[in-house]
């Protein structure tokens, strides 16, 4: 009995752990992993990449300050033109 119930959770919930833990550190769902695919999903988070955070696609302060310079510099060149 004692040695079904570690047979158990060696490898059905140990993966999950396992899994979250790697995961974690690469923004991925690892526990996820572990849990539908066991000791194959554990392998298979630990070769995944680690996820790029997304990208604020708000223009940040200096992309302003860019764009205002352009505008201004269109606006010079359009008098100087007249």
């Amino acid at each position: 009995m004692q040695v079904t119930l570690g047979f158990i959770a060696v490898a059905y919930v140990l993966p999950i752990f396992v899994g979250y833990a790697i995961g974690e550190s690469k923004g991925r769902r690892g526990w996820l992993w572990g849990l539908l695919l066991g000791w194959i999903g554990v392998i298979v988070v630990a070769c995944l990449k680690t996820r790029r955070e997304k990208r604020d696609t708000r223009p940040s302060g200096e992309d302003q300050r860019w764009a205002e310079l352009v505008r201004r510099q269109a606006e010079l060149d359009r008098q100087r033109t007249r």
